[in-house]
């Protein structure tokens, strides 16, 4: 074979793009945090999640724009990106594959990428892979409590909700007999805000993305996203009793008992902790700041990337020969 697969390429494409807005991130980050802790915790869950994914969206975004000209070109030959360079130029078409072959330099950048975010993220996949086994061997323990609450026999104080796809509310025989009934009504409608947010999937999702980012950026946007999340959760609880103070006070309350899930659950949980005691119950006993509409960012993300495709597609040909093999 002549060149490398326009798969490679276009994974190399990728790659580049990633690191490019993950560096970005890195150095707007310190600018970026203090503006955030003044959104909204669910916008700014939302936020959080976006900047985790942004590399792998930047890499996605860029493959999709080399490859709409393609189509362009099939519906319209006339646009045919292809034809206006000579044979050499690196094309990345589905009609007209790449003949360049990569470079040693850019084969070696890509392969060590690969590698490195393959080595962050298989300790993270074991984790989860033994906490999902540990979830259902203490479903199949527990037993069905009050509403959609699973009940666990043991004298340590714990709530959470477990499972990313389906999850459940486990709330501990401690945790019950040492709480008020405020306190108790305020913790599970704590955990049925999880559920209903799927912030489990969300946390999932966002550590995916960040392994494409290094790794203090990915600690300072998970750990970001860890708090908004709480105090989103912290919003609809007291949304649904109508007191914020009962919030407040089931807050602290947990934080003397200091309960926390089985460590080898926290990779697939979210609960009521003692997690940010001061900026929760500070949040709570404050004016809400209000949620602001949803915005249609995604629309218009979606009709640049349409318009800018052939541009992007040309861009994008332009730094990769300067990887290809002389």
């Amino acid at each position: 074979m002549n060149g490398s697969p326009l798969a490679l390429w276009l994974g190399v494409a990728a790659l580049l793009a990633a690191a490019v807005v993950a560096i970005t991130i890195a150095i707007a980050w310190p600018r970026m945090q203090a503006r955030l802790m003044q959104v909204a915790p669910a916008r700014r869950a939302r936020l959080s999640t976006a900047m985790c994914l942004a590399p792998l969206a930047a890499g996605v975004a860029l493959v999709l724009a080399c490859l709409l000209p393609s189509l362009y070109a099939a519906l319209w030959p006339a646009l045919d990106h292809c034809t206006h360079h000579a044979d050499e130029h690196l094309h990345l078409c589905l009609a007209h594959p790449p003949t360049a072959a990569l470079g040693l330099a850019g084969a070696l950048v890509g392969a060590g990428a690969l590698a490195l975010v393959l080595l962050r993220g298989a300790p993270g996949l074991v984790r989860l892979l033994r906490a999902q086994g540990l979830l259902a061997r203490l479903h199949d323990a527990s037993s069905a409590g009050p509403g959609d609450v699973r009940s666990v026999d043991t004298d340590a104080a714990f709530s959470f909700a477990g499972g990313a796809l389906r999850p459940t509310i486990f709330l501990s025989r401690g945790l019950q007999a040492r709480l008020s009934a405020p306190e108790l009504a305020a913790v599970l409608a704590h955990e049925r805000a999880h559920v209903r947010r799927r912030d489990v999937l969300r946390r999932h999702v966002a550590r995916l993305g960040a392994l494409l980012h290094g790794p203090g950026t990915a600690r300072a946007l998970l750990s970001a996203l860890e708090l908004a999340c709480e105090q989103a959760c912290d919003e609809e609880a007291a949304a649904a009793l109508g007191d914020r103070v009962q919030v407040a006070q089931a807050i602290v309350a947990v934080a003397r008992l200091a309960p926390r899930p089985p460590p080898a659950l926290a990779a697939t949980t979210a609960g009521f902790t003692a997690e940010a005691l001061t900026q929760r119950v500070t949040a709570l006993l404050a004016t809400p700041t209000p949620e602001l509409a949803a915005s249609r960012w995604h629309l218009l993300a979606a009709a640049a990337l349409v318009l800018l495709a052939p541009a992007l597609h040309h861009a994008t040909e332009t730094v990769l020969s300067l990887l290809a093999r002389p």
